[in-house]
């Protein structure tokens, strides 16, 4: 995968996380008062580890040669730790 094929696909792992945020907070404010209390802080933590994925996302656009490899493979590794972690808070929505 070249450079502007990563970034097309890093940017569409961004909106993902995105929408399954957005997803997770309309259950947390359709949720019972004590479930809204309880969920609100790990959304809020998923909130601002999206927003330093976005900013590794963008130093990655701006990284060249070995760097870019090197923050390429760890975005990836961010994004795949972030998804699941995102998918165990909406499995307590379940619970």
């Amino acid at each position: 995968m070249n450079r502007e094929e990563f970034h097309a696909y890093a940017d569409k792992k961004i909106d993902e996380i995105y929408d399954r945020l957005d997803e997770l907070e309309k259950k947390r404010d359709s949720a019972t008062a004590a479930a809204k209390e309880k969920y609100s802080d790990q959304i809020e933590a998923a909130k601002k580890k999206r927003d330093e994925l976005k900013a590794d996302l963008q130093k990655l656009k701006g990284a060249s040669g070995e760097s870019w490899e090197e923050l390429k493979l760890a975005f990836n590794e961010s994004a795949e730790s972030f998804k699941v972690h995102l998918s165990n808070i909406k499995a307590r929505f379940n619970e």
